[in-house]
């Protein structure tokens, strides 16, 4: 189960924590085995929430007997034919600039994601109390930005929050250096390769600068691009922290 976890636990700042088998995270469900679709299913999901392009869902569909699914592509369509060939064009890029410059594609996405629309279903799901699973290809950048938005709305502590972001990144480092060594790369072609396929404390950073930019304030955020009131908020906090 690549980049699988359960956010069980994690503080909010005012000493709440998030319930069991309440919120998942993990890469795409097409690449689980069987096995691991039972494991899943003994959680008792509501929804999986597949973060994935169009053209990334029509190659590797899949459904799971039980469990509802909601397709929320992320980066938005105009992004999304350069976001399906992603893989493709790091692995034939050859320069660190070639390198940086597909990975430009995933990386602006940051300031772009917090403001789908489609966000409003998600926190609607939130409001009736679904047990979730959020993913997308390989877990880490749009589930991450995913993640951090809904930890951001329960009052998540911020370090707690970089913490669960930054665990894509386990185990990562070592299989990279591997595929780097594998296409002869040199050093400055290594460094370029790694910040391409790896999440980061700036990259986070990014979404959130984007987010104040624009509003105030998360609060404001919430409300103001999405339509959640206080109360909405409140029921939300209440249907997933607990003492």
């Amino acid at each position: 189960m690549n980049n699988f976890r359960e956010l069980s636990g994690l503080e909010s700042i005012d000493g709440y924590r998030i319930k069991q088998s309440k919120l998942f995270r993990s890469s795409s469900i097409h690449k689980f085995s069987d096995e691991e679709l039972q494991y899943l299913k003994g959680m008792k999901l509501d929804y999986f929430i597949d973060l994935r392009s169009n053209e990334e869902v029509e190659a590797n569909s899949y459904k799971v007997e039980g469990i509802g699914y909601l397709h929320l592509p992320f980066i938005r369509e105009y992004n999304s034919i350069e976001d399906f060939f992603y893989k493709e064009k790091l692995e034939a890029a050859i320069t660190s600039e070639e390198i940086l410059d597909v990975s430009k594609v995933i990386h602006d996405a940051y300031k772009t994601m917090p403001f789908h629309p489609m966000l409003k279903e998600v926190f609607e799901l939130m409001k009736e109390d679904k047990s979730i699973l959020f993913h997308c290809s390989a877990g880490k950048d749009r589930t991450g930005v995913m993640v951090a938005i809904v930890l951001k709305l329960l009052g998540i502590r911020e370090k707690y929050i970089l913490e669960d972001y930054l665990l894509s990144n386990k185990g990562r480092k070592e299989r990279l250096l591997i595929r780097a060594k594998a296409k002869n790369y040199n050093e400055k072609q290594t460094t370029a390769f790694l910040k391409s396929n790896m999440v980061s404390e700036e990259l986070l950073d990014s979404m959130y600068e984007s987010v104040i930019n624009k509003y105030q304030s998360f609060s404001e955020y919430y409300m103001k691009e999405f339509g959640l009131s206080y109360e909405d908020i409140d029921l939300i906090k209440s249907n997933y922290l607990e003492r």
